[in-house]
């Protein structure tokens, strides 16, 4: 499985390095791979807006994304594109990282 490791804001270059900082971020992957185009804090809550596209033939995915990750106690969500492949899901997220995998 591909997948795309991502977090918010100043935990981010603790945690894995500036170069999951830049927007657009994609997967190096084969046919498809997925493209984050917004990971966001929901106001002053550990909520996180994540939103992304998954290149490839236009269909519907499904994806698992894991908020936590790398923590003793990662948050697993299931969510799907729409027919143009897209998707945005809220999550909650100590660390402020997520990691997203095709199913």
């Amino acid at each position: 499985m591909k997948y795309t490791h991502l977090c918010l804001g100043i935990i981010c270059s603790s945690l894995i390095g500036a170069s999951a900082l830049a927007k657009n971020y994609k997967a190096k992957s084969d046919n498809p791979a997925i493209e984050i185009t917004s990971f966001h804090s929901v106001g002053a809550s550990r909520l996180a807006e994540l939103c992304g596209k998954v290149s490839g033939p236009q269909m519907n995915y499904n994806l698992l994304v894991t908020s936590d990750d790398r923590s003793s106690n990662p948050g697993n969500y299931h969510t799907s594109t729409g027919k143009t492949s897209d998707f945005c899901i809220i999550l909650y997220t100590f660390t402020g990282t997520a990691r997203v995998e095709l199913e």
